[in-house]
């Protein structure tokens, strides 16, 4: 039990390479690959961990300052998912849950009532805090711990229902999303977009990233657009001019760098579900299933419709496999939803022979 605590008070970048090295052997991905896949998800972490402080370093001052020159009265601080992280991992029904939890997984995986199998492990502290809260207020530890239970088991069903849209849209096959802090928005979210869709007008707006970009150029790119809030910021918080124009370039580092740092952390991850789902489907054929991951990939992922980028040798969701552009050329059904999302069979051939 101490050594178990000793290595989740180290934090993600320390326990992370650890569970996928254990999941890389489970699945026969050998010591060397399987070493260099822990690690390069560790070295991810690390470098969001890095690019988070950085902006949590500048941005933090710099609000409290606004917040004091507009006047304005907050008494509640967000200490963000480091310290909560903390807290869910050292609750008292942390072995119990998280024994149960792995044991659900696998139960629900055999019977074929999941697709999912959830290797985000770390985030397993989600789950632990909703249970730590219902234990202070019951008092009970087994409720808590059978509540915890329950939940995870839905949040697997709904990562199964989500996965499907998720890999449409962002070109991630085999993924799925079993993270509750996003999944607890989806009937939300499913209900505004649908509410969004039946308004006339509204419905056929097209706003997103690439369409930002195309209409503003080099004014909608995201280090443009973090230098002129952190800009702003400064000015509201009554920064001089240099703090200012310091604090502007910091907030811009930040939006540039944090996609590329989760580049390096989903290297790491994609090479693991590459293995599992080769081995999964020698132990299971003729099934299907989802490797869970933790929705920060969804920060990186290139939305579909844009084989330039994915099938950029930088990105690394580009494989022939996954290149929309290679499906295009291989079958009827993929040319037709290639053409139903915009793009012709030509292009999509064009594009294929530039991958």
């Amino acid at each position: 039990m101490e050594i178990i605590n000793t290595i989740i008070g180290l934090g993600a970048s320390v326990m992370m390479p650890i569970i996928f090295f254990v999941v890389g052997l489970i699945f026969r991905m050998g010591i060397g690959k399987s070493f260099k896949a822990g690690m390069t998800v560790g070295v991810g972490f690390v470098g969001v961990n890095m690019v988070i402080n950085l902006l949590l370093d500048n941005l933090g001052p710099a609000s409290k300052a606004m917040v004091n020159r507009l006047g304005l009265h907050l008494t509640t601080v967000d200490v963000g998912w480091p310290t909560a992280s903390t807290v869910g991992w050292g609750t008292p029904i942390m072995v119990a849950t998280v024994v149960g939890c792995l044991v659900i997984n696998a139960i629900m995986v055999f019977c074929k009532l999941t697709k999912t199998i959830d290797v985000d492990i770390f985030n397993y502290w989600i789950f632990l805090q909703v249970g730590a809260l219902v234990y202070a207020v019951t008092g009970n530890f087994w409720f808590a711990v059978i509540f915890t239970w329950v939940i995870f088991a839905i949040v697997l069903k709904v990562a199964d229902l989500t996965a499907p849209y998720i890999q449409k849209e962002y070109n991630l096959e085999g993924i799925s999303f079993p993270h509750l802090a996003g999944l607890a928005w989806s009937p939300l979210a499913i209900a505004v977009n649908w509410i969004i869709d039946k308004i006339p007008g509204l419905k056929n707006v097209d706003f997103n990233a690439d369409k930002i970009r195309k209409r503003f150029g080099a004014i909608g790119e995201p280090v443009v657009i973090g230098f002129i809030l952190g800009l702003l910021i400064g000015v509201l918080a009554g920064y001089s001019p240099d703090k200012s124009v310091t604090l502007a370039i910091n907030i811009a580092a930040a939006m540039v760098l944090l996609p590329k740092m989760i580049d390096v952390l989903i290297e790491g991850l994609i090479s693991v579900r590459d293995a599992a789902e080769k081995q999964l489907k020698i132990w299971f054929p003729n099934r299907e299933f989802y490797i869970g991951m933790d929705t920060a990939l969804l920060i990186s992922a290139t939305p579909r419709c844009s084989p330039p980028v994915c099938c950029s040798s930088r990105s690394p969701f580009c494989s022939p496999s996954s290149c929309p552009a290679t499906r295009c050329s291989r079958s009827p059904t993929s040319r037709r939803s290639c053409s139903s999302s915009r793009w012709s069979p030509r292009s999509c051939a064009a594009t294929c022979s530039r991958c």
